[in-house]
């Protein structure tokens, strides 16, 4: 355990790379698996799917995005897990800071004590480069850095992300996951300042399915 933790630090701290490391892809990353709802009874999970069963699909797929999409996106995320009493989405505004490389994030900023307050704000999900961070990068065929594998360039825009949230007292006793929908294409996940989960994630596919990762908490870190 204290050699994976280790593995954990960031290179400001210890100089490792784990995303250059291909015998180190994931750290308490459950395998794939067919979305799931956790529902307290059959005729809580039944209601759940009959009212969802009402979205407008068609009006969904014809959306177009843009930033005043982004309140409507978070209400539909929030819609998802609408009385569900075993889910609680992280789905918000996030506080964000972007450090030109993984080397140059803030110290600790990861801690409980750590000062955010004049990072700015990100709605989660969401990417970055449409909010006005780094630049959009697009290519279906050339790589749009140097192609050196394993190793990948020093400067690699990194985001920082931090929020706060609660877990409901009738939790207690329960396993409690957490789960990322979409990151690209390496994370670390923290709470309270302590690791709980790593994730370098592949190319192609494996941005769409394989990157739904669900990461075990340590549950007396989260009260």
């Amino acid at each position: 355990m204290a050699s994976v933790v280790a593995q954990m630090s960031l290179p400001s701290e210890s100089g490792y790379r784990p995303w250059e490391d291909q015998s180190f892809i994931k750290w308490k990353k459950r395998d794939p698996h067919v979305n799931l709802r956790c529902h307290d009874s059959v005729e809580g999970s039944l209601k759940f799917w009959y009212e969802r069963s009402k979205v407008d699909y068609v009006a969904a797929n014809v959306a177009v995005w843009d930033d005043e999409a982004v309140d409507g996106a978070l209400t539909c995320a929030a819609f998802w897990v609408k009385d569900l009493p075993y889910v609680r989405s992280l789905s918000g505004y996030w506080k964000f800071f972007m450090a030109p490389s993984p080397n140059d994030v803030p110290a600790n900023f990861h801690g409980r004590t750590f000062q955010d307050s004049d990072w700015d704000n990100l709605p989660v999900p969401s990417n970055w480069q449409m909010h006005g961070f780094d630049r959009p990068i697009y290519t279906n065929s050339d790589y749009p850095f140097p192609v050196n594998p394993p190793h990948v360039p020093l400067e690699n825009p990194t985001g920082c992300y931090r929020t706060y949230f609660s877990i409901p007292k009738e939790w207690k006793g329960r396993r409690i996951l957490l789960h990322f929908e979409a990151v690209d294409s390496a994370f670390y996940a923290w709470i309270n300042g302590v690791p709980v989960g790593y994730r370098t994630v592949g190319f192609q596919l494996s941005l769409r399915s394989p990157i739904t990762v669900t990461l075990l908490v340590q549950r007396k870190r989260m009260f």
